[in-house]
């Protein structure tokens, strides 16, 4: 499970994956001093110190860029619970087709569709 942000949405995220000790969870948050912080075993700050026996897992870093690293290294989570402000999957598209097409911005349109922009 993905959790990205670590406010009142992803703390009841978080405390409801506590409780499930077959459930691997990461929370993801740019800041370490969220409510979802109680309910986290470990607080981290790369992947390699993740350690799921520990229960929830928090990453502080970026939660749309970690959300990109674990789908390019093959880990696609079974549910995303978007609880970061503003459109979550969005945000993790454009960042995506902004590496992949190797451009510094990529606008929308809706009449034409996807422009790259440098």
């Amino acid at each position: 499970m993905f959790i990205a942000g670590g406010g009142w949405f992803g703390a009841l995220a978080a405390e409801n994956f506590k409780q499930k000790r077959d459930v691997k969870a990461l929370l993801v948050d740019v800041r370490r001093d969220y409510p979802a912080r109680r309910h986290v075993g470990l607080i981290v700050t790369s992947f390699d110190s993740l350690d799921f026996r520990r229960g929830v897992n928090m990453l502080v870093s970026d939660a749309v860029e970690v959300l990109i690293e674990l789908l390019n290294r093959g880990v696609v989570p079974e549910l995303v619970v978007p609880a970061v402000p503003g459109h979550f999957a969005g945000r993790v598209f454009r960042n995506y087709l902004k590496k992949r097409l190797h451009c510094s911005s990529v606008e929308t349109s809706p009449r034409s569709g996807l422009q790259k922009t440098t």
